[in-house]
């Protein structure tokens, strides 16, 4: 029996390489790990499984220092001679993870496309591969076969939606709002959240315009990134034709960053000029943001509300909670879902029906209340604070309403 060991950063890609690892039946052994496996697990007992692989495969997201026993198990595999794949996503280039990788050359490059197109069709196709090179097949494999990178979902329309098949169910005089999320998810089919969220905006008497997409644009993969996606799939004769967003996509999007280098050329969510409300998927559990004062963990506030603060995003509250299932029972890795929380998908779509009612509002109906604060709480310490010139900028904001309006 041939034996594969593939660890990831990615959760999605467990349930995938499970559904590819049952068509094949005994044929192969696959165990895969998350990072969040290999934390728990130890070094003594993974370098165990590894010597006993036939393939090695690492899925990165943000370095080798980020995956557990990384180093230990690289130096296994040169040291065996064991054919060794690794790379990090598809958003990220990485010239010292193929040399790490005793696979080379065009091989190396056929892998990463299975792996970073991702979904039970390229796993079934890198798991042929695997047979094709151990001798146990004489069919070579399928080519990698690229899915959507970006497209329009929804729970009863369909799981890729031409976007002209859309309008036709648009009612223009109801409120439109788009919800953006993850590509993987869709590949994953983690969607419960999405769909709950789709459900309880048609419930406020809105309509949902539900986009996954893949956030960095690469030309050697097919992703066009975020910027298209908003430029094309939101707007309309080149009008935006949404009057709210919901953003489930964690980190800035118009930021360079470390890790994801794509600087867009302007703010395309300040150009589309419509409120984007961060709902945050979030990787702390839910039972430890209910028992907690605190709420949200470190990684969350990075990710999901400081970072995203720089695209003038309005932050919001978890919608969704990180959950791990049972044990895979093909791979042993384990099943990750983000689960909605009914109470506050509810509060999300409550506040983004409301922004989308006020943008179709007249500007000469909408009423305005500003809040400043007082602290201490003395008559001349309200809207106080060093380097602040409120009183000024509350002139300005009048004034500047009363053009507009008048």
């Amino acid at each position: 029996m041939l034996r594969l060991l593939f660890c990831t950063a990615i959760e999605g890609d467990i349930r995938a390489l499970s559904l590819a690892a049952r068509d094949l039946g005994k044929k192969i052994r696959v165990r895969a790990y998350t990072r969040r496996d290999l934390q728990l697990k130890g070094e003594k007992e993974l370098l165990e499984e590894a010597a006993a692989s036939h393939f090695v495969f690492f899925h990165l997201m943000g370095g080798p220092e980020s995956m557990p026993h990384f180093k230990a198990v690289v130096e296994l595999a040169h040291r065996q001679g064991l054919p060794l794949h690794v790379q990090p996503t598809a958003a990220e280039e990485d010239e010292n993870l193929r040399r790490i990788s005793t696979i080379e050359g065009e091989e190396y490059d056929l892998i990463r496309r299975y792996v970073s197109f991702g979904g039970a069709v390229n796993f079934k196709a890198l798991l042929a591969w695997c047979c094709w090179k151990a001798g146990l097949s004489s069919a070579p494999p399928p080519p990698p076969q690229p899915l959507p990178w970006e497209g329009i979902y929804h729970p009863r329309y369909g799981e890729c939606l031409n976007p002209e098949a859309f309008w036709e169910r648009v009612d223009p005089e109801k409120p439109l709002i788009a919800l953006l999320f993850y590509q993987s998810w869709w590949v994953a089919g983690n969607l419960e959240f999405v769909d709950a969220l789709v459900e309880a905006l048609e419930a406020k008497g809105a309509q949902a315009l539900p986009v996954f997409l893949y956030a960095s644009a690469n030309a050697a993969l097919g992703s066009r990134g975020i910027a298209w996606v908003v430029e094309n799939l939101l707007y309309r004769e080149g009008r935006p034709a949404v009057d709210a967003v919901i953003s489930a996509l964690m980190f800035s999007q118009t930021q360079l960053t470390p890790t994801f280098a794509r600087p867009a050329p302007e703010n395309f969510y300040l150009r589309l000029g419509v409120p984007v409300i961060k709902a945050i998927a979030a990787i702390t559990p839910r039972e430890h943001w209910a028992a907690s004062s605190q709420g949200l963990e470190p990684l969350d506030v990075i990710m999901s509300m400081a970072l995203p603060e720089f695209d003038g995003q309005l932050i919001t509250i978890p919608v969704a909670f990180r959950e791990e299932l049972e044990r895979d029972p093909v791979t042993g890795g384990t099943l990750v879902l983000y689960k909605p929380d009914p109470e506050r998908v509810d509060k999300v779509a409550a506040l983004a029906s409301n922004w989308a009612r006020l943008r179709r509002t007249p500007p000469a109906e909408r009423k305005v209340a500003i809040i400043l604060h007082n602290y201490p709480p003395r008559n001349d310490r309200i809207g106080c604070a060093f380097g602040l010139d409120t009183v000024p900028t509350h002139v300005d904001i009048h004034t500047y309403n009363v053009d507009i309006h008048t």
